[in-house]
């Protein structure tokens, strides 16, 4: 509906009828003139909301690894060993940290000198509103969608095809370079065929652990991705480092080494017999004597050494085995 009224210069102004009771510009001697009418009833105040105190978030510690990794831990791994997901170095968490980095956004401001009114328009409010019936168009939002939709699918295809391998590969930067012997069984691959299976028989009898390796970490083989084992030429042992596709049930192990407690300073856990075990993350385990253990975390890793090509060749996956040390040379 609309309101019609007249000005004083005898010019006929017609409105939409929610400007009644406000101002508008005749169009014709360009003076203010008031809408009749009662203006539209103010919308009744909403009620208050109250809000409930919400639980304070941990604080975050961040501090910065050697090779440059910002790094985050909680309150509760204060004085605890952690390692670096890049590098594998070890670090001991601080009591404090690198300050965060807050971003701060200014708003333009808005203009407050009025729009001149342009001659031979018809009248407006001074209090312009957005049109009743508003929406946005229906382009735009096809637009919009059909971007989302393409870099949906170019983050699926760099996944699928795109992705280098190797990305997911925590176990071997445990390896040190300069070990002397490597022995890698690639079990997900081996166990696709009946004569790689046969070459997993080893890993299915007692280890120098005293159990197989499957009791020792709750797994069975099908449920591993590889296995590998590294040592030193002046101790003659080693340790094995397991890779699984799941969750290592980390209690169970612990049981399995008998009651295996935390060392202090060190992030690994102690048995009995002297049996070792440390976690790198979920799906990793380190296992052997506490003193090859301790070897293996506090080792050197230099960028390149005597095992740098065979480590690489077992990150492109092509031999489903490999062995490798520096009398015997490199095969798979």
């Amino acid at each position: 509906m609309t309101i019609q009224f007249a000005c004083a210069c005898g010019q006929r102004l017609t409105v939409p009828d929610e400007y009644a009771g406000l101002s508008v510009r005749c169009m014709v001697c360009k003076e203010l003139r008031q809408v009749p009418g009662e203006p539209p009833a103010a919308e009744e105040p909403a009620p208050a909301v109250v809000l409930s105190p919400r639980e304070p978030e941990p604080r975050r510690i961040r501090f910065r690894c050697a090779c440059g990794r910002l790094l985050q831990a909680t309150e509760a791994q204060i004085g605890r060993t952690a390692s670096c997901p890049g590098c594998a170095a070890l670090h001991v968490v601080p009591a404090t940290g690198e300050p965060e980095e807050v971003e701060i956004h200014l708003a333009p401001q808005a203009s407050t000198s009025p729009t001149p009114a342009a001659k031979g328009k018809p009248a407006r409010p001074t209090e312009p509103a957005r049109p009743r019936g508003w929406k946005p168009s229906r382009t735009s939002a096809l637009a919009v969608g059909a971007a989302l939709l393409l870099i949906g699918g170019l983050i699926a295809a760099w996944f699928a095809f795109l992705r280098p391998r190797g990305l997911d590969d925590e176990d071997l930067r445990l390896i040190p370079t300069d070990a002397r012997d490597l022995i890698v069984f690639d079990v997900a691959e081996l166990n696709k065929s009946e004569a790689g299976r046969k070459v997993l028989e080893p890993l299915r009898r007692t280890t120098r652990l005293g159990r197989t390796l499957e009791e020792l970490v709750g797994l069975s083989l099908q449920d591993l991705r590889r296995v590998t084992w590294t040592g030193w030429a002046d101790s003659g042992q080693g340790v094995v480092i397991v890779s699984a596709n799941q969750d290592i049930p980390r209690n169970q192990v612990l049981n399995r080494l008998g009651s295996a407690t935390e060392v202090p300073g060190w992030p690994y856990y102690r048995g009995n017999s002297g049996l070792a075990a440390y976690f790198l993350g979920r799906r990793v385990v380190v296992l052997g004597q506490e003193s090859e253990v301790r070897k293996l975390l506090g080792a050197t890793r230099p960028r390149a050494g005597g095992l740098t090509s065979a480590l690489d060749e077992v990150r492109r996956r092509q031999f489903p085995l490999l062995l490798a040390g520096e009398e015997r040379g490199e095969r798979g």
